[in-house]
């Protein structure tokens, strides 16, 4: 057998590990419409706390001593509802995609500490109720956000695993390879 077709029989063997290792990934992580679903209701969620944060004035913070960057601070916080929102579109539509899995974890995680530094100062600085009903948004949006957590974890663990396994056959066709005798000219 010359080098060049053992070089191929073990490309194709490569190719073939692949969708092994997919449907070893598929596994751990919940079917794609489950996530779609998640990620629907999870964006409806945080785009419920808009009119909430629409709500908060900063001038009335000003007024009883609040420090200006609670104003950065919510402006801040309403883009990241605009980011959350089209991060978790693109991963309902690549639910694959681990970077894209990543950002809408992380513009969430964003989103979470700052309502939760705003609503501190919506309770001080402005109104205890309006604080309240943050709060109750952000409990009732708790089941999606730790779905989402556990879903790039998992994701996450499955590329790694894929990512094992294609390296393991690699080095099975490079060790094949290398017991094999130079080829020689004619």
């Amino acid at each position: 057998m010359t080098r060049l077709l053992r070089l191929t029989l073990c490309s194709l063997a490569i190719a073939a590990a692949a969708p092994l290792a997919s449907a070893a990934q598929s596994e751990g992580l919940p079917p794609e419409w489950e996530i779609r679903k998640n990620l629907q209701e999870l964006a409806a969620q945080m785009k419920r706390f808009q009119p909430l944060l629409d709500s908060f004035d900063t001038n009335i913070w000003k007024q009883h001593g609040a420090p200006d960057a609670y104003a950065a601070q919510l402006t801040a916080a309403k883009s990241q509802i605009t980011y959350l929102a089209d991060a978790a579109e693109r991963l309902a539509r690549q639910p694959e995609q681990l970077a894209v899995a990543l950002e809408t974890s992380f513009r969430l995680q964003a989103l979470e500490t700052g309502v939760g530094s705003l609503t501190d100062a919506v309770r001080k600085y402005q109104n205890a109720a309006i604080a309240e009903l943050v709060q109750a948004q952000m409990t009732e949006s708790a089941p999606q956000r730790d779905k989402l957590r556990s879903y790039v974890v998992a994701l996450a663990a499955a590329k790694e695993q894929q990512l094992a396994v294609a390296n393991e056959e690699a080095q099975r066709c490079r060790a094949v390879l290398s017991r094999q005798p130079p080829a020689t000219k004619k």
